[in-house]
């Protein structure tokens, strides 16, 4: 099994609702890939940082909590659509529902919780845990993370300039893709990037 991750801000508000501090945080892991973060410098255009919306998760009803805060669905097929191009020498990677579940879910923690980083500060949860929970068998998995980037053309060439970003996106190794982008938070904006290939 080999995990690829590149290690970004996190932004914490704190495990409820409200209050929370934010900071800069590093760290290594022998199977792990790091890198700097991604994240908008200065103004944004096209949304609201606003994270005035707190109640983001419904769990009143049997089963798991579902998101209320509305996934950009077509910004997240727009950025398939690019990262397959970039890919067509590594191979193009296939959507698959699991994958898109785990991000989808884990974009929806980061806005609920004002966080940003791989690893969720409240359970300790990586993306190994986020495929598994989906019952995604893989034999590779990376994950790559984007915030206050508001085009899918934008987060594509954020991560292609950095190094350890890149090589999760061109690693041919990868066969299946998960993506998810949702607004709100700190950051206005998150975007989930998980490629896997299954367990063979």
């Amino acid at each position: 099994m080999r995990l690829l991750m590149s290690i970004l801000l996190l932004g914490f508000a704190g495990c409820t609702d409200g209050g929370g501090f934010f900071a800069q945080v590093s760290g290594s892991d022998h199977e792990v890939s790091e890198s700097g973060g991604l994240e908008s410098g200065g103004s944004e255009s096209g949304g609201s940082g606003s994270s005035e919306a707190r109640v983001l998760v419904d769990d009143s009803a049997d089963g798991p909590a579902r998101c209320v805060v509305k996934a950009d669905v077509d910004l997240a097929e727009q950025l398939v659509r690019l990262i397959n191009l970039e890919r067509l020498e590594a191979g193009v990677v296939r959507s698959s529902a699991m994958l898109d579940e785990a991000a989808e879910q884990y974009s929806c923690e980061m806005v609920k919780h004002a966080f940003f980083g791989h690893e969720h500060p409240c359970d300790g949860s990586d993306v190994v845990t986020r495929v598994e929970s989906v019952g995604y068998d893989f034999s590779v998995v990376g994950e790559n993370l984007a915030a206050g980037l508001w085009s899918a053309s934008d987060i594509l060439d954020a991560w292609l300039e950095s190094a350890a970003h890149r090589e999760i996106l061109l690693d041919p190794e990868f066969s299946e893709i998960g993506v998810a982008v949702r607004k709100g938070g700190p950051h206005g904006i998150y975007a989930v990037l998980i490629l896997a290939a299954p367990a063979k």
